[in-house]
């Protein structure tokens, strides 16, 4: 399922970083479940930068908010180039509905299209974001 991007004021792409320390919410196509990214640490003014080892914090929020077992993974590609990147990013939980996502490089200029794999129980929601470094 690919998610909505819904508009996101006060973002800007500049020189191949996104600039802010926090973004979203994206949501899924069928809107049970959103993302929220924050840098990490949290007073980094980046999230993503070009060729950069990078770690990012997730705040998962679920419609209704009934879920038992909640897992999340993270995937980046290139779509126009046909590959992804060159790392496997870590997911690991670090509160109730937040994880930490460890190992993530984007490692050329270019568009992105980030993916968000929520799993509450036994249902799996995609959410993919378009970025361009």
């Amino acid at each position: 399922m690919n998610g909505t991007l819904p508009p996101l004021l006060g973002l800007l792409l500049l020189s191949g970083t996104l600039h802010c320390a926090e973004s979203g919410p994206w949501q899924s196509s069928d809107g049970e479940v959103s993302v929220r990214v924050t840098s990490v640490p949290p007073e980094a003014q980046t999230v993503f930068m070009t060729n950069q080892l990078t770690s990012i914090r997730v705040l998962v929020e679920t419609a209704p908010d009934e879920c038992s077992a909640m897992s999340l993974d993270f995937d980046a590609a290139m779509p126009g180039h046909g590959h992804g990147m060159n790392t496997l990013p870590r997911s690991t939980p670090v509160g109730p509905h937040e994880f930490r996502i460890d190992g993530i490089k984007l490692h050329m200029p270019g568009r992105w299209l980030l993916s968000f794999r929520v799993t509450c129980d036994d249902t799996t929601r995609e959410i993919d974001v378009p970025l361009d470094l």
